[in-house]
């Protein structure tokens, strides 16, 4: 039977989800986070070379803390799931009696299929404890890690290895008191002022920078800041906007396109703090010197995930993982359909998998809590009327097409359009007002123009939608629509977006591009409509006053050097 089809692992997520209702770890998460992120972790590290992933190494994993946890008996493991499961939840089981140094030296003598899950489980822990205050535990878990487990890894795949280095270097420089950055800043510098104040806002630090007492003499515009914190603000800096204070410079204006949250290759309790430090530290500007566009992934927060609570998303992120996981390394069968089914019955509020592995992986209540006071406060905005060397234009996170003219009832004018859009939002704002100032939080529906995921459908409109190459596919779909053709955008209405990179455009927009390498990062691209003629290209191109178009400025930020990171200039804002 192919893994994919195999009945057992569907049956093992569901004997651990009973055998764990209501059971937390000592640190706090639920219990079943951790085995189904484990048997994630395991399929991840797989690659084709090595051949098919037994499905028995996905079921120990996904067991292999019931016998230590719970009643269920190892011959009960080998009666339900087979021998050869239960010898791999044998070998990685702490036996009564036995000291933790003889259950680790045990594991040396441990086939490598063993010790592959081992290793794992042991990334898995080794991940959580520099999320855990304090550092005792963290001191424990890397002697351990550095005794006794590192040496199990010496034969196994390198990628195992240099993930498990990784995580041991990671707790190394929590244990030593290291700034938890995910790149190196240099002491003394504007970027680490900066990083200062962020993290001052949340500490309850009451300073705010000086509102500017005239119009920018530069103002530009920065496309979907999903990148670590430390990146955000090199770029910045390398852009001559950061002053010494760690503000922006009273001279400039930054505007941001939306899309402050969820970065990938980065730890998930590092992505929630970076995309909080950003947003916060942009919003403490007065709203003339940093304007905030929201994004799709923003309003995720108060629409689609607006109930869902941490401990119940952390439950979500582990079986999403461990599909999309699953999906990858044994390809779609009977065994993720049956996950994917239990998923949508356990998550109604989150549309798919995927969604809570990727897309959505870092939402916290803290995220939340940050959109739901900007919004209360009047900070947020959809819509920004602007101009380049006098040639007006709209700030939009995702494009405006007739569809969204029609829903507002606006004409093709920016200025029109940013006041229509700002209504929609304090609307829809003013319906939870009283709900949300009583700790209550409804979700903010924008619909018709934006529709939140629900189970089952992603969530599609105006800041969720890309250009495409036309297609009869179900991204199509004119109530959420995902994909746009470029030639229904408006005609002389040019805009700036942020929300798709160029590697996603070039799969969007087929043989209407020019540039063809998906390896670029960082530079303003432009996609002009002329009739019915389309292009996409580098650069910042003329769009002519008889033309449509878009110039496209989501750089990628998270893959990008600084160096290479161009930001959108505008002209001052009235």
């Amino acid at each position: 039977m192919k893994a994919a089809d195999d009945p057992r692992i569907a049956d093992a997520d569901g004997l651990l989800a009973q055998r764990f209702v209501g059971r937390f770890r000592d640190h706090g998460p639920p219990a079943v986070v951790h085995p189904r992120r484990v048997a994630a972790r395991l399929a991840e590290s797989w690659d084709e070379a090595e051949g098919a992933l037994d499905a028995s190494l996905v079921v120990a994993a996904l067991l292999h803390d019931l016998v230590e946890d719970t009643p269920v008996t190892l011959g009960e493991v080998g009666a339900r799931f087979g021998d050869d499961v239960r010898a791999l939840v044998d070998w990685v089981t702490k036996r009564g009696g036995e000291s933790k140094a003889a259950y680790l030296g045990r594991l040396g003598g441990a086939p490598a299929a063993a010790r592959r899950l081992k290793v794992c489980d042991r990334i898995d822990n080794l991940r959580d404890v520099v999320q855990t205050p304090g550092t005792e535990r963290a001191r424990r878990y890397l002697g351990e890690t550095t005794a006794h487990v590192v040496p199990l890894a010496t034969d196994l795949p390198e990628r195992v290895g240099r993930k498990l280095t990784q995580a041991v270097e990671d707790v190394r420089r929590f244990v030593e008191g290291a700034p938890r950055e995910l790149e190196p800043v240099a002491p003394g510098s504007r970027i680490e002022a900066a990083i200062a104040r962020a993290d001052g806002l949340f500490l309850g630090e009451v300073a705010r920078p000086a509102s500017p007492r005239a119009p920018a003499a530069r103002t530009l515009a920065i496309g979907d800041p999903q990148a670590p914190a430390p990146r955000f603000f090199a770029i910045l800096d390398r852009q001559g906007l950061l002053g010494d204070d760690g503000w922006l410079r009273p001279d400039v204006a930054l505007v941001s396109l939306g899309d402050h949250f969820d970065f990938p290759n980065a730890p998930l309790e590092a992505q929630r703090r970076d995309g909080c430090r950003i947003l916060g530290w942009l919003a403490a500007h007065a709203p003339e010197q940093a304007p905030i566009l929201l994004g799709n992934h923003d309003l995720a927060r108060v629409t689609e995930l607006c109930g869902v609570d941490d401990q119940t998303f952390a439950c979500a992120n582990a079986l999403g993982r461990l599909i999309y996981a699953l999906e990858h390394a044994i390809g779609a069968g009977r065994a993720t359909e049956q996950l994917t089914r239990r998923f949508a019955s356990s998550f109604p509020a989150i549309a798919t998998p995927e969604l809570a592995a990727r897309d959505y992986a870092s939402h916290g209540a803290v995220q939340r809590e940050l959109v739901v006071s900007l919004l209360l406060g009047g900070r947020t905005r959809l819509g920004l009327a602007a101009a380049l060397r006098g040639v007006p234009l709209l700030c939009v996170h995702a494009g405006l097409t007739a569809r969204e003219l029609d829903l507002l009832g606006a004409p093709a004018e920016p200025v029109g359009l940013a006041v229509a859009l700002d209504r929609q939002l304090a609307q829809a704002v003013d319906r939870v007002r009283s709900a949300w100032e009583d700790g209550a939080r409804p979700p903010l529906e924008l619909s018709p123009l934006h529709v939140a995921g629900r189970a089952g459908a992603e969530g599609g409109g105006a800041f969720y939608h890309r250009p495409a190459f036309p297609s009869s596919g179900p991204t199509w779909n004119p109530a959420r629509p995902r994909r746009f053709d470029p030639r229904t955008l408006p005609r002389g209405l040019r805009q700036v977006v942020g929300h798709t990179g160029h590697s996603t455009a070039l799969s969007r927009l087929g043989d209407w591009a020019e540039e063809r390498s998906h390896d670029i990062v960082g530079p303003v691209r432009t996609l002009r409509v002329r009739g019915h003629e389309v292009s996409y290209a580098l650069g910042l191109a003329s769009i002519e006053a008889d033309e449509a178009g878009l110039w496209m400025i989501d750089g990628t930020m998270a893959r990008c050097s600084p160096a290479d990171y161009e930001l959108f200039p505008l002209d001052p804002l009235c």
